[in-house]
């Protein structure tokens, strides 16, 4: 170790300039926003709301089917995966937490947060490794401080998460 101190001591390191490509990332792979198959497949089976075999699993809290749903839309060709766990009386900040930890290690696809509470998708950044994406944002009840809006814009800054933006202002969709 001495001799390569003393053999690397005056060398300068080369500069770096990273270009970072724009796109999503789980614990193990990244996926680019640019497929070369014109689209990108998001998984929607794993979402509470347009899934009732899903929706039932979440209920009974048979999490393991959950985790297989997921690997099944992977097995597919699914680029990413939704994961949504609103659900009229239950607690969806316990729920995401408990999925999105599961997904976060059983699945090898980066997952989109899909949920209108901040707190049910700050629960999924937390449990999540790579980059997240947060699904959706919209001026839907204004742009203030306050807003949702603002709120999880923040939570994708302090995250690093990236976004799904739609056109739906207090009037309605565009």
């Amino acid at each position: 170790l001495r001799r390569l101190v003393e053999r690397v001591r005056d060398l300068a390191p080369v500069e770096r300039e990273p270009r970072p490509e724009p796109g999503a990332a789980s614990l193990y792979q990244s996926v680019p926003f640019r497929q070369d198959t014109s689209y990108l497949a998001i998984g929607e089976r794993t979402n509470a709301n347009g899934s009732r075999k899903f929706r039932e699993a979440m209920l009974e809290g048979r999490w393991d089917d959950c985790v297989e749903m997921a690997r099944e839309q992977i097995r597919e060709g699914a680029h990413l995966l939704d994961l949504c766990v609103d659900y009229v009386g239950r607690d969806g900040v316990a729920d995401m937490r408990e999925l999105a930890g599961r997904f976060a290690t059983a699945s090898t696809l980066p997952v989109v947060l899909d949920s209108t509470e901040v707190d049910v998708i700050r629960a999924g950044l937390e449990k999540l490794g790579g980059r997240a994406v947060i699904n959706s944002v919209n001026y839907e009840d204004g742009d203030g401080p306050e807003s949702r809006f603002a709120r999880v814009t923040e939570l994708a800054r302090e995250h690093g998460a990236a976004l799904i933006a739609l056109t739906i202002d207090e009037e309605g969709q565009a």
